[in-house]
């Protein structure tokens, strides 16, 4: 199974991530792998995101937007190894998903 659950900053993605991930182990025995993308491995990822939380106005929107969408593509490589954990039995949780820009 693989859960994304996406929301704007600041919606409780991450606590819902984290209280999700635990209900499951608890309720149901279930291994459970939880996700961030932008993926957390890649720098790029890593400092965008730490930019956006110090100060969102250093760069015009677009740039934001660009930048997410690089740091994305590293975390669709990611996703690409995701079915074999499926295939485990292993539930998968993303806070955030790469799959949603494609929708």
């Amino acid at each position: 199974m693989y859960i994304a659950i996406e929301g704007i900053d600041g919606s409780g993605k991450s606590t819902l991530h984290t209280e999700l991930a635990n209900w499951i182990k608890t309720n149901y025995d279930k291994k459970v792998l939880t996700v961030h993308d932008p993926d957390d491995r890649f720098s790029l990822a890593n400092e965008t995101r730490k930019l956006w939380h110090k100060d969102k106005t250093v760069l015009p929107n677009g740039i934001w937007a660009l930048l997410f969408s690089v740091s994305s593509l590293g975390g669709q490589k990611y996703l690409d190894g995701v079915e074999k954990h499926i295939l485990e039995g292993i539930y998968i949780i993303s806070d955030r998903s790469a799959l949603s820009n494609y929708s």
